[in-house]
């Protein structure tokens, strides 16, 4: 299971990249009351700024209201709620969620009254995210339900196809809040099955390869081992990533497989080791530890496990 919930946090920080780099396309649609000059510099820097997020949010943060400050002076649009956008996410990336909605709410409110439906569909869909991390996940599935409106109304393939895989999380975080596990998942199966038919109409196999190994977790929270299996080999032909290796991993403990679970164990671990990923790390190494243990080995379960939370103390988790 802890595998399964990183790889959602996992999916919903990828999301949050393709839904900025979606704010960030240029735009030519505005009536053009600045110059080129401005316009143009504002927009490089608040794409600094997105640049920064992950690596220095204060630095974004610091660019990206200056490139705010730019195009509120020149009443350039775009430029302001991307600015709004992109400032949101770096007070996200440092916790600070009360200023994170504040700036997402003033970018979602400059867009309605322009009526610009791509910057709303993206910036509603990370106002849900954002409800879905603090916990509150009413507002965030509302939200949901909003941003795939927005994108129907568009006819935008891959923003509905997104907008569906969230969905799908919200409902299957629920199954982890509630006795009966099976309450939320079919819901959420049905709105991966729509994700992926999407994401594959779109050739994007790096996103149907995720959501197939997400549909996969979900069919084994199940125990529907066989359809779990078939969307595992599937999501891994597509393209191995490290959190459908830990989520299959996870489907072979259950089956009592733990051969097989440490096998995928560590193949994920070895991606995150590569890709530096000290989260990864960590939820690998206690995946390992917990297969150990099964095996009966507890000295080499005590020591990944030891090793897991030293990473997570590193990290503040």
């Amino acid at each position: 299971m802890g595998s399964l919930v990183n790889s959602y946090r996992l999916l919903r920080k990828s999301c949050y990249a393709v839904i900025l780099v979606l704010c960030l396309l240029p735009e030519c649609i505005f009536s053009q009351t600045y110059s080129i000059a401005d316009s143009t510099k504002a927009i490089q820097i608040i794409r600094n700024a997105f640049d920064s997020i992950q690596f220095n949010p204060k630095r974004s943060l610091a660019r990206g209201q200056e490139g705010l400050e730019i195009s509120e002076k020149i009443a350039f649009i775009p430029g302001i709620i991307r600015g709004k956008v992109t400032i949101g996410k770096s007070y996200f990336s440092m916790g600070d969620m009360g200023n994170a909605l504040k700036y997402y709410t003033d970018a979602l409110d400059i867009a309605r009254k322009n009526k610009q439906l791509k910057y709303e569909g993206g910036t509603v869909h990370m106002i849900s995210w954002l409800y879905h991390d603090i916990g509150d996940l009413d507002k965030s599935f509302d939200y949901d339900l909003q941003a795939l409106k927005i994108s129907e109304q568009m006819n935008d393939s891959g923003s509905m196809a997104r907008n569906y895989s969230g969905l799908a999380i919200n409902l299957s975080t629920r199954t982890l809040n509630v006795n009966n596990k099976r309450l939320y998942h079919d819901e959420a199966n049905n709105y991966y099955l729509k994700a992926i038919e999407l994401y594959d109409k779109l050739k994007d196999y790096t996103n149907e390869a995720t959501n197939l190994g997400y549909l996969a977790g979900n069919y084994t929270e199940q125990k529907k081992f066989e359809q779990a299996h078939s969307c595992f080999l599937r999501s891994i032909a597509l393209q191995a990533t490290p959190e459908t290796y830990n989520n299959f991993g996870d489907y072979f403990s259950q089956t009592n497989n733990n051969d097989s679970a440490l096998y995928y164990y560590n193949k994920a671990l070895a991606i995150f080791y590569t890709d530096s990923d000290k989260l990864g790390i960590a939820t690998s190494l206690e995946n390992i530890g917990k297969a150990e243990a099964l095996k009966g080995d507890m000295t080499k379960a005590e020591e990944n496990i030891k090793r897991a939370l030293t990473l997570c103390e590193q990290l503040g988790h």
